[in-house]
């Protein structure tokens, strides 16, 4: 509305009908209008980069939220699940033999190693599973390359008789122990 009596006044001054002291004060109300247009028009663009920039704050928090529990699986903070193999050992192995295992698993790309329901990393250390009477691993990863892994001509099994492994839809291994 304000504009219509606006754009009035400015074809009265066109026109030549308004007076001097109406034309300066049409001029100050247009160029006011033109400075309260730019003002809005920062405005906007500044709330429209503060919406973007919480969106992308939104997003950069759900990818650090990921990051960090994916951390906490690879660090064993967090139990791991997903298709792997189990393999069965019926008889005690020498902590080499339970080495070469773990060793085979682990050049065949498994993500995670468990030995009799305990979860190993790099650094654990492997003599607390030496003389046992059975054997149980449980590794997740690429479960079909796993298991030709373990069976190939040469391979541990080879090596360790009584040996069987298992291709599983579904491992479950627990979270580190402390």
């Amino acid at each position: 509305m304000n504009q219509y009596f606006l754009y009035q006044r400015i074809s009265r001054y066109k026109e030549g009908s308004a007076t001097s002291d109406q034309s300066q004060a049409i001029l100050k109300i247009y160029q006011e209008n033109q400075r309260l247009k730019e003002g809005l028009d920062k405005k906007n663009v500044q709330k429209d980069g503060l919406a973007e920039s919480k969106t992308n704050r939104g997003e950069a928090q759900k990818i650090l939220e990921l990051e960090k529990d994916n951390l906490s699986k690879v660090t064993g903070e967090k139990a791991v699940s997903g298709p792997g193999v189990k393999v069965i050992i019926s008889h005690w192995l020498v902590k080499t033999q339970i080495i070469d295992i773990v060793n085979a698993l682990r050049g065949s790309s498994a993500e995670a190693i468990s030995i009799n329901g305990k979860r190993i990393f790099t650094d654990s250390s492997l003599s607390i599973f030496a003389d046992q009477k059975t054997y149980e691993f449980l590794a997740i990863g690429d479960r079909n390359i796993l298991f030709d892994a373990l069976n190939k001509p040469g391979g541990v099994f080879d090596s360790i008789v009584n040996g069987q492994a298992e291709i599983m839809n579904e491992i479950i291994l627990p979270k580190l122990e402390n």
